[in-house]
C-alpha cells in the first residue's frame, strides 16, 4: 500500500515487513504497524524486519529516524532548493528532530538500543509498554543516535 497526501504533506508505504511514514513537523500518521507523532522537523521514519519474517512477529525490527542532512556550506540558488549553487564541504549536518513512535504489537520481551551508523548499540533506551504496543521518545541528534534497533 502507498499513500501520499500533498495537503497534508504525508507519505506512506506499508507492507508486511517494513513501513515508510514521511511526516511533518507538528503531524502524526500511522501504518498498520507504525505510529508517529513528529514533534520537531519533517521527518522520515522506517520500520523493518530483519529477517523473514512479518513486522509484528519478527525478532529484530530496525527503525530509522531521519531528517534533513546537508554538507556544511552548502548553498541553494532559492528557497525550495531547487536550484544547487555549491555543493558545500565536510561535514555533513543533520537536522535536529524529535518524533513518539509506537509499535503496534507485543513486545514485552524486546528491548531497544541506540546505534552508531556502524550497528554498533550504544545503549539502551527505555520503552513505555501498554496493552499490545510500546512507544518510545525518539530524538534525532541525542547522543549521536542514528538509528534504532528493536530487538528480543
Amino acid at each position: 500500500e502507498i499513500e501520499l497526501d500533498a495537503k497534508a504533506q504525508t507519505f506512506k508505504v506499508v507492507t508486511p515487513r517494513s513501513e515508510s511514514l514521511i511526516v511533518p513537523e507538528g503531524g502524526s500518521l500511522a501504518g498498520d504497524f507504525l505510529k508517529v507523532e513528529n514533534k520537531l522537523t519533517r521527518g522520515v521514519f522506517f520500520a523493518a524486519a530483519l529477517g523473514k519474517a512479518p513486522l509484528r512477529s519478527a525478532d529484530r525490527i530496525i527503525i530509522f529516524h531521519l531528517t534533513d542532512s546537508n554538507p556544511n556550506k552548502r548553498k541553494f540558488g532559492n528557497e525550495k532548493r531547487t536550484i544547487l549553487e555549491s555543493y558545500g564541504e565536510l561535514p555533513v549536518l543533520i537536522k535536529a528532530g524529535q518524533a513518539r513512535l509506537t509499535l503496534k504489537g507485543d513486545f514485552k520481551d524486546y528491548k531497544l538500543y541506540a546505534m552508531e551508523v556502524s550497528g554498533r548499540r550504544i545503549a539502551e533506551m527505555p520503552l513505555d509498554r501498554a496493552d499490545g504496543s510500546v512507544s518510545f521518545e525518539a530524538d534525532v541528534l541525542a547522543k549521536h543516535i542514528e538509528r534504532l534497533l528493536a530487538a528480543r
